[in-house]
């Protein structure tokens, strides 16, 4: 269901000052694919009249278009902040699994900003104010978007995926390091015992070879999970929510994003009370031994970002242990080519701001640059 089209129409129709931001901008500037990306797309508003807000739910409404108010407390911020989220709904029961985000600049002396991926991120008003946009054509729309578009992409190429590159409230420079050695001792032995092929993965495989540690600001703890059978996948959650909260996340309906199975990731917490959970996160991928479709190569596929990854197969072929925090946890027999296949030749340099979206090659979109090649 395309939710772009109707929005960007109503917009220019109601003559709402807008530009397209975020991922979305960048692929468009770069490589002429607003969705090069993300599907999920950033719009930034200039100002915020509810008059013509509600026109817009009701315009948006007539095309099965959902326009949703979001005013959430920023606690860094002691204030209330509104966003809109515009989503499709095909049915009653179904939404697209994409949706756009509607954010609002206020002006700071010289400068608008925005509060996205924790934090404040800020524009020169001379790079971008409702004087300085230019109309383009796209697939049959016209969407405005900041002049001088190469250079404002470049310039702020940090801010437009700064939701992609979060600040996290946790990370492992304090008492989280107890918190996140808990998660994974405490998962790690579940899934021992319940006989499930596990591996340390991603920044936690990568702190453990290259840092013998937890990175110091990565926020989650990883483990890759090879799927022998749903039953298994079923076992194992529940007998992890006997200790810990529990998501279990499904793989998008999504045509463009493969669905090797039912599952794409499970995240545990430890619990907090009755029905609540700490901050910190366990995420365990769950990896699906496939074909890519273009070349027929062997590989386990999996779903991260709401985007097509995968490795070949002979780099999940075997495994071996290796000791993180005095305890013994599996990892790949070869962890240097698992390391370079993610985050490429110079995995042994430390990265603060190294993204996914943008920069681990285990993706499909980076891979190939083409997320249909699969």
């Amino acid at each position: 269901m395309n939710i772009l089209n109707p929005t960007i129409k109503y917009l220019n129709k109601l003559q709402i000052k807008y530009v397209l931001s975020g991922p979305a901008l960048y692929g468009l500037v770069h490589n002429n694919n607003i969705n090069q990306y993300s599907k999920n797309l950033t719009i930034l508003l200039f100002s915020h009249k509810w008059s013509k807000m509600i026109i817009l739910f009701f315009l948006l409404l007539r095309k099965g278009i959902i326009l949703k108010i979001k005013r959430n407390f920023n606690k860094n911020l002691n204030r209330k902040i509104t966003t809109y989220k515009i989503v499709g709904k095909p049915s009653l029961f179904k939404k697209t699994s994409h949706h756009i985000r509607i954010h609002f600049l206020t002006k700071e002396k010289e400068q608008l900003k925005i509060w996205v991926g924790g934090r404040e991120i800020y524009y020169n008003i001379k790079d971008l104010n409702d004087d300085k946009r230019e109309l383009i054509n796209y697939k049959d729309m016209q969407i405005y978007i900041p002049q001088k578009s190469k250079y404002f992409t470049d310039k702020y190429k940090e801010n437009l995926f700064a939701n992609y590159n979060k600040k996290y409230e946790v990370n492992f420079k304090s008492k989280n390091v107890d918190m996140a050695k808990y998660l994974l001792e405490g998962v790690v032995t579940i899934i021992e015992q319940q006989k499930c092929n596990y591996f340390l993965d991603a920044g936690t495989l990568l702190g453990a070879i290259r840092d013998k540690q937890f990175i110091p600001w990565d926020h989650d703890v990883d483990l890759g999970l090879i799927y022998n059978n749903q039953k298994e996948i079923d076992k194992l959650i529940k007998a992890l929510k006997k200790k810990f909260y529990i998501r279990a996340l499904q793989f998008k309906d999504d045509p463009e994003i493969w669905k090797p199975g039912k599952y794409r990731i499970i995240k545990a917490y430890r619990k907090k009370g009755l029905f609540k959970r700490e901050k910190l996160c366990l995420d365990i991928f769950i990896f699906y031994q496939s074909k890519l479709d273009n070349t027929g190569e062997e590989v386990y596929k999996y779903g991260v970002w709401g985007r097509n990854a995968f490795y070949p197969k002979h780099i999940l072929e075997a495994f071996e242990t290796t000791k993180f925090y005095n305890r013994e946890y599996v990892i790949p027999k070869n962890p240097t080519k698992f390391l370079e296949f993610k985050y490429g030749a110079n995995w042994k340099t430390p990265i603060k701001q190294w993204s996914t979206i943008l920069n681990d090659t285990s993706l499909a979109v980076n891979n190939f640059g083409d997320e249909k090649n699969k």
